[in-house]
């Protein structure tokens, strides 16, 4: 009797954690259902709600993840100044444009904002090039959001699921 009160108990906590948290957009009200409807299959199977609730987590993410390495990485505005958007391509140096890069996507680069310089030296007999490379992290954009023509990595998409930063669909 003890254990069927425990486990009736720790549901009821798990779901009214997930019921009590102000989420207003459909997708999280759909991923909450799905939650919740896992959680009841595991708890019916006799796992623990803790469990289940791990269980669900490691699932949802994996799927999360499945997700969103198959879509194209789409770059939003943060911020809008004179009919122009600031486009900020995050903290991975990775994905960040060199000037033309920002250029051909019909954006200027931000040269006030963080950038990243490379220089490269090329030898051709006896001259010696060297050429200065530089990422800028932000651009100036005519319109509020830009496809970068890439998809996430897994590590990218892995850490936005991670902080529940799912782009909208």
């Amino acid at each position: 009797m003890m254990n069927k009160l425990h486990k009736l108990l720790i549901t009821t906590t798990v779901i009214a954690f997930f019921t009590s948290i102000p989420f207003g957009e459909t997708v999280v009200q759909a991923q909450e259902a799905a939650y919740l409807q896992c959680i009841k299959e595991y708890t019916n199977l006799g796992i623990s709600a803790d469990a289940a609730l791990a269980e669900c987590q490691k699932t949802s993410l994996a799927e999360c993840v499945q997700r969103l390495i198959t879509q194209k990485y789409v770059a939003k505005s943060v911020s809008e100044l004179n009919g122009r958007y600031l486009i900020d391509l995050g903290a991975s140096e990775t994905t960040w444009l060199e000037g033309n890069g920002w250029r051909s996507k019909k954006c200027s680069p931000n040269t006030e904002g963080p950038s990243k310089k490379q220089t490269q030296q090329f030898i051709s007999g006896t001259s010696t090039e060297t050429v200065l490379y530089e990422w800028f992290r932000q651009g100036w954009c005519k319109e509020p959001q830009i496809d970068l023509g890439k998809s996430y990595s897994v590590d990218e998409a892995k850490t936005i699921c991670e902080l529940g930063l799912q782009p909208k669909e």
